[in-house]
């Protein structure tokens, strides 16, 4: 209403530039409420009668999931970490009954052992649910394209080596993006996964440093530097 009164104050030439003007902000409205119809809203959580988060694992991966997505959605947060701790003996993950026997055991039998069926079946479950995530955040689109365009994501786990409770070996995974001249969609691994007792020349922590960096901080460490390790970013990784 203030728009209308105050054009007919003006020149023809005004007129059309205020028309122009409006014109934008129809379609900037226009283009916010259709996102708000695919991006930003209430989670849509499926959980069954009786639903025990205790022993339901696949379904509160996906409930998990599905809040970390709308939380970056509604731009509630911008960090959030999706962790399994119930990792020492999943014994309730339906997934692994086909060949399952104790995942503790398996994990520490893997090093002479790789044929193991319950082992691979629970490396691929948690695998599923990294892809879960991944297509979830490519499901909500905002401007400029998906979520996931716009999102940094890191898969990691406790350990390198189960038996040896280390972390020489430990692999990470990279997607999402980092900005147009960082490459993502990686797996990094520190040493050579067949040798478990070889010491790195890099650790999470580095990585950390290097995430930060690249996210324009100018932190040069993060957290207890692993012994031998020296701190700073890892050359070549961005």
């Amino acid at each position: 209403e203030n728009m209308a009164t105050f054009r007919t104050r003006l020149g023809a030439e005004d007129k059309r530039r205020l028309d122009q003007h409006s014109e934008k902000l129809r379609e900037l409205e226009a283009r916010f409420a259709a996102q708000g119809t695919t991006s930003c809203t209430t989670p849509k959580l499926t959980l069954a009668a009786g639903f025990n988060p205790d022993a339901n694992h696949e379904a509160s991966a996906d409930a998990q999931i599905e809040i970390l997505a709308m939380a970056f959605a509604c731009n509630l947060t911008s960090v959030a970490t999706v962790e399994f701790t119930d990792d020492h003996d999943p014994g309730t993950f339906s997934s692994f009954l086909s060949g399952y026997a104790n995942w503790h055991d398996m994990v520490h039998a893997g090093e002479t052992k790789r044929d193991i069926g319950g082992l691979l079946s629970g490396y691929r479950w948690y695998a599923s649910r990294f892809a879960k995530l991944l297509a979830r955040l490519t499901e909500v689109q905002e401007e400029g394209g998906s979520l996931l365009d716009h999102t940094a994501i890191q898969w990691t786990a406790d350990f390198g080596y189960g038996a040896g409770h280390n972390g020489l070996s430990v692999q990470t995974a990279l997607a999402g993006s980092l900005g147009p001249n960082v490459k993502m969609g990686r797996l990094l691994s520190f040493t050579d996964s067949e040798q478990l007792w070889t010491e790195s020349e890099w650790s999470l922590n580095n990585l950390y440093v290097t995430l930060l960096q690249a996210f324009g901080q100018k932190d040069t460490t993060f957290g207890t530097q692993a012994k031998g390790v020296k701190p700073g970013p890892i050359a070549g990784v961005f």
